[in-house]
């Protein structure tokens, strides 16, 4: 069988995916590898024979797709982080994530780790894979043994996983828990009160985000625009609002009560709704406001479906591809809206291969421009590289004629085939080795010492920051401390806790920072530590 597979690299590829997917799904307690797996079990395949390598040209594409993506879907997020209270945040992981670099090379230069092992133990106690493949491309580039960091990343990862975990729950057992929303709900209201101001002013007044979506008036329903400002209905008439269970109660109390039998939304005869997918490519990009939807059909869009989440949509919101607008809109208007949207699912899993190949080609250009510092030159490599620039493109989203960023689905299936390509690379790329140490007990505890004394610092520096200081309410302060661990099964534990969407808000405003200054971080490691392992 060995014998098979060291003949047919691409045979082992697909069966070290296959088997560390479904490793990856055995779950304790919450817990499991998910695709962190594929890595560990490619370490068992090379372990056990040393010929069974996946050819570095898959781990090369693996590697360029995973960040590339990445920096696609974080761009508009990265971009509006830094506006307003986002700087606090970023701010906040900088500083953090600064500390942990410092403590690393500190840990370097007590327990005599070499800067290759430093940087894996960096990595793995932080669980980033880009870092790790920062430090692996780095290392290759300078024609250098790049086993190191894969061996003691694999050693810290675990315990970066588990022990973020164990402080997130820790820190939630001492906060109180916030109110649960229950996402988006729709409440028709009957007007019991004279207003003294348009609907619009009211919900602006109290700083209630909600939409107003249509007004019955003497048996004629008429569709509310976001920028119909002097909508101010009579006692008597009904009003349908969309927004959070919390906020829509709070208007629902300003100006009336709650109609539960009959609602506008039932009514579907003269003004109807529709979800609608955006697959039309000149749409990616654009604000709501550019659409003109209310001069063109009188239609408004209440809400937008992003992968499983539902967002209230204000003038301001930009569309992505694959994004499924709720559309409000007169009957005979409908057809016609369809095919300004798109609304071909078929469309949305196909990609512009021409943007998608010439952006990520720039990405792997910049990677190789040589960044001057004293005494050495510093390259961006294959994961730098291609994650700025997938950050610059996706915060421009359009540049006639590309579209830069995929639909939603087509953006997670090749980030998902990037990584698994790269971590079953590098897994049976670093087997051997990984096993060699493994076999010598007096160096594997040090690493795994210095991984939980990095994870736990930053862990808990980070809570404590942000909670005393920053005053970060703590469902969302638990996203913000997932995204700077740059670790989904944090941030799914801290959503399962919740119930609610806030860590997702957190989670957002921080992770493109925090994956950028860990893949440099890795490369300063190996400049002050050194690159010899």
């Amino acid at each position: 069988m060995s014998k098979t597979l060291v003949e047919n690299p691409v045979l082992l590829l697909f069966l070290v995916i296959g088997v560390g997917y479904l490793v990856g799904q055995v779950r304790y307690r919450g817990f499991g590898l998910g695709v962190g797996a594929v890595l560990f079990v490619g370490l068992i395949a090379g372990g056990f024979d040393n010929a069974l390598v996946i050819p570095p040209v898959l781990l090369d594409l693996g590697l360029a797709l995973f960040v590339y993506t990445i920096g696609l879907a974080a761009g508009p997020g990265f971009i509006a982080s830094l506006r307003r209270r986002g700087l606090r945040a970023n701010a906040l992981v900088l500083v953090v994530l600064a500390a942990m670099t410092g403590l690393a090379v500190g840990l370097a230069e007590l327990c005599g780790f070499s800067g290759p092992t430093t940087a894996g133990i960096f990595s793995g106690a932080l669980t980033n894979t880009p870092a790790l493949a920062s430090s692996v491309a780095t290392l290759a580039g300078k024609g250098l043994p790049s086993t190191a960091p894969v061996v003691s990343y694999s050693l810290c990862y675990p315990v970066g996983v588990i022990g973020v975990l164990l402080a997130v729950s820790l820190y939630r057992r001492r906060t109180f828990k916030q109110p649960v929303e229950d996402g988006l709900v729709t409440h028709t209201v009957v007007v019991g009160t004279d207003l003294d101001r348009p609907l619009h002013q009211i919900a602006a007044d109290e700083n209630l985000d909600v939409r107003f979506v249509r007004v019955a008036h003497d048996g004629t329903t008429t569709i509310v625009h976001e920028d119909d400002a002097d909508t101010d209905p009579a006692i008597g008439d009904h009003v349908s609002i969309v927004g959070t269970a919390g906020d829509v109660v709070a208007m629902t109390d300003l100006i009336g009560s709650h109609i539960e039998e009959t609602t506008l939304v039932d009514e579907r005869g003269v003004v109807d709704h529709r979800r609608i997918f955006v697959s039309r490519p000149s749409l990616a990009g654009k604000r709501i406001s550019d659409l003109d939807l209310h001069s063109q059909f009188g239609a408004t869009v209440t809400r937008v479906r992003r992968g499983d989440q539902d967002m209230l949509v204000h003038n301001d919101f930009i569309l992505l591809l694959g994004d499924r607008v709720r559309v409000v809109a007169p009957a005979e208007a409908m057809k016609k809206i369809d095919r300004f949207f798109g609304d071909s699912y078929r469309h949305l899993s196909e990609i512009d291969m021409a943007s998608f190949g010439i952006g990520l080609a720039l990405g792997l250009l910049l990677g190789l421009v040589p960044i001057p510092l004293p005494g050495t030159v510093l390259h961006l490599g294959n994961a730098g590289g291609p994650l700025i620039m997938g950050l610059i493109l996706g915060g421009l989203r359009r540049t006639w004629p590309f579209t830069w960023d995929p639909s939603f689905s087509a953006n997670l299936t090749l980030r998902q085939f990037g990584v698994v390509l790269f971590l079953a690379g590098i897994g049976t790329k670093a087997g051997p080795g990984f096993f060699a140490a493994l076999s010598k007990g007096t160096t594997v505890l040090p690493i795994v010492g210095a991984g939980l004394a990095i994870t736990f610092a930053m862990a808990l520096s980070f809570l404590w920051i942000g909670h005393k200081f920053l005053k970060v309410a703590p469902d969302e302060l638990t996203g913000m401390m997932a995204a700077a661990q740059t670790q989904p099964a944090v941030l799914a534990y801290a959503v399962e806790m919740s119930d609610d969407e806030r860590p997702n808000v957190g989670y957002s405003a921080v992770y493109p920072m925090a994956m950028v200054f860990k893949i440099l971080a890795v490369q300063i490691i190996l400049l002050v530590v050194g690159m010899h392992a």
